[in-house]
């Protein structure tokens, strides 16, 4: 340390108070930080949820446009049956299947899990999306799916086509 021309003392460095506001700063904008990354967490979750169930109905209506025929199983689409439609089955209030129709019964070609704490609404529960063959038509829908206090609207019109909202 140097005397200066007063005589006093100079000190190099940082007060205690000068420490403890930069270090409160420094906090307040980690909560703020961490707090929106869990928001937009959360928002991608959802989103994440309705795109996989878009892309579920986008493949049944494409197989049922196309008439492909699920690989033959042993219960139904057998040789020589006729394929009728697609269908995307909501099961339960977080899961959903594909099915392909078939005169002698149905085949699931796929069960798919909502992401944790993404649900269909109740109204949606056990309803049928079904695609006809060639032109991938389908009766008016709509699917609500919610979680984290958000929810996304998915609408699929006479003719096949899906928005999200």
């Amino acid at each position: 340390m140097k005397k200066s021309s007063a005589g006093y003392l100079k000190n190099k460095g940082f007060t205690l108070i000068e420490l403890m506001i930069t270090i409160s700063l420094i906090g307040f904008i980690s909560v703020v930080g961490i707090a929106s990354f869990v928001n937009f967490n959360r928002s991608q979750t959802l989103q994440t949820g309705a795109n996989d169930f878009v892309t579920a109905l986008n493949f049944a209506k494409a197989s049922a446009a196309s008439q492909v025929k699920p690989k033959t199983s042993a219960t139904a689409c057998k040789a020589g049956t006729s394929l009728t439609s697609y269908q995307v089955i909501i099961n339960t209030n977080s899961t959903y299947s594909v099915v392909a129709v078939c005169t002698d019964g149905q085949v699931v070609v796929s069960n798919s899990p909502l992401p944790k704490d993404i649900t269909f609404s109740a109204g949606d529960v056990s309803k049928n999306i079904s695609f006809s063959l060639l032109t991938g038509g389908v009766g008016a829908n709509q699917v609500t799916i919610n979680g984290y206090s958000q929810t996304k609207i998915i609408n699929i019109d006479n003719i096949g086509k899906i928005t999200v909202q």
